[in-house]
C-alpha cells in the first residue's frame, strides 16, 4: 500500500486524509517556523501533482521532483490547509 505521508512537520495538530479512488490528499495543521515535508509517491503522482491548493496567510510551497516531495513554509501560528490532486 502506497500513500502520501508527512515525514517532517513544522507545526502541530496535523490531520490528514487520503482518498485513493480520487487521488486526493489533504492535510491541515497549525504552523511553526520551519519547513513541512510531504512525500507524494511517484507511483501515485507521477512527475508532479496536477493540482496543489495551499491556504495559509503567508504559506508557500516548492516541489522537489527528484525526491517526490512537496515542501511547505509558513510563519508560526498559521492554520495551513493543503489539498493535492494526482
Amino acid at each position: 500500500y502506497v500513500r502520501p505521508w508527512v515525514p517532517a512537520l513544522a507545526g502541530h495538530e496535523l490531520t490528514t486524509s487520503w482518498i485513493p479512488e480520487e487521488g486526493l490528499f489533504t492535510a491541515t495543521w497549525t504552523s511553526t517556523e520551519g519547513v513541512t515535508e510531504i512525500v507524494l509517491p511517484h507511483r501515485i503522482f507521477g512527475d508532479a501533482p496536477t493540482r496543489i491548493v495551499l491556504d495559509g496567510e503567508d504559506a508557500c510551497h516548492s516541489w522537489d521532483a527528484e525526491r517526490s516531495e512537496l515542501r511547505v513554509r509558513a510563519s508560526g501560528g498559521q492554520i495551513i490547509n493543503l489539498s493535492v490532486e494526482r
